[in-house]
């Protein structure tokens, strides 16, 4: 629904219906206003024989509706960075210390203008704290000395909101084994999806990062050819993917799998098999790689369709 047109016969659901802004867009029928898109209604019109769900334009706000009637709600994007200004992200654990400062936080709240990033640290996870966000992003949540035990009981809350549209990415190899991943873990636990317990990709002489560069196609590795890794875990799982879930393995290094995405339900899971993409050595050190691009792609695939997508541009400012 909402893609421009110019008859019915260009619309997949066969009716095209003039907007007051002198354009017309592809729209659906519908009993009740719940029904469509927010920000639309349901009702008679001219012409239809039954009630179709339809919309008067105005500029797109952060409120949750689709007020420019594109069919995308929320979709505001005013330095054009490919980072929805009206995306809300919460992370989990805290950031990590063994390189040049975590830069995640800074670069996302500079994009995200009226969303920025809340630290939930080791906040006890219900359906409440987690409502409010489009995506979770979960670093360093190591228990020992570092933070708490999670359960099986938040872990059914995470994996609730992935499924009704939440958009979840963990990173790993912030401590040193064993049992670095078992916090970790248990929040993946419904996903079937987990880390190992054997660090994989240690760089070498160099001091500098194993670069990856086996990438499938997939939305995140999009214009991607490398990032770096150092000390990581390999992503396993899950044993026997859905048919339905479009489980992928979109990064490999040295032969481990390093990143793994997944379709759970309306919303989306990447496991990522390190944590230094979150250092500003990467960003700054490594003109070989493409960390803001990584991430802006990320964010994009881990956001639910029709909700606060924007288009990527060439350049990542």
């Amino acid at each position: 629904m909402a893609n421009g047109c110019t008859d019915s016969s260009s619309c997949p659901g066969g009716i095209c219906i003039p907007l007051g802004s002198g354009t017309s867009v592809c729209t659906t029928t519908c009993g009740t206003t719940s029904d469509c898109i927010a920000g639309w209604t349901c009702g008679a019109m001219d012409g239809q024989s039954s009630s179709v769900c339809q919309c008067t334009p105005s500029p797109e706000i952060c409120d949750g509706l689709d007020n420019d009637c594109n069919g995308i709600i929320d979709d505001v994007d005013v330095n054009h960075d490919g980072i929805c200004d009206c995306i809300k992200i919460a992370t989990m654990g805290i950031p990590g210390t063994h390189g040049a400062l975590d830069v995640f936080g800074t670069w996302m709240a500079g994009r995200a203008s009226s969303g920025a990033v809340v630290a939930l640290g080791s906040q006890v996870l219900t359906a409440d704290v987690v409502a409010p966000f489009n995506i979770i992003v979960i670093e360093d949540i190591y228990q020992n000395g570092k933070g708490r035990a999670y359960t099986s009981d938040e872990a059914q809350v995470l994996s609730d909101w992935v499924n009704n549209g939440g958009g979840l990415m963990t990173m790993t190899g912030y401590s040193s084994p064993p049992n670095d991943n078992a916090n970790v873990n248990i929040l993946l636990l419904p996903f079937g999806l987990s880390y190992g317990e054997v660090q994989i990709l240690k760089k070498g002489a160099s001091a500098t990062t194993v670069p990856i560069t086996q990438f499938a196609v997939h939305p995140i590795t999009a214009g991607v050819t490398a990032v770096g890794v150092d000390n990581g875990y390999e992503v396993s799982g899950p044993a026997t993917p859905d048919p339905l879930s479009n489980f992928t393995v979109y990064a490999t290094g040295g032969g481990y799998r390093v990143g793994e995405a997944i379709q759970i339900g309306k919303g989306h899971v990447d496991v990522w098999g390190d944590e230094w993409i979150t250092y500003n050595s990467e960003w700054v050190n490594h003109p070989d790689y493409q960390v803001p691009l990584f991430w802006t792609n990320t964010i994009k695939w881990l956001t639910v369709a029709g909700t606060c997508q924007v288009p990527i541009p060439i350049i990542i400012p």
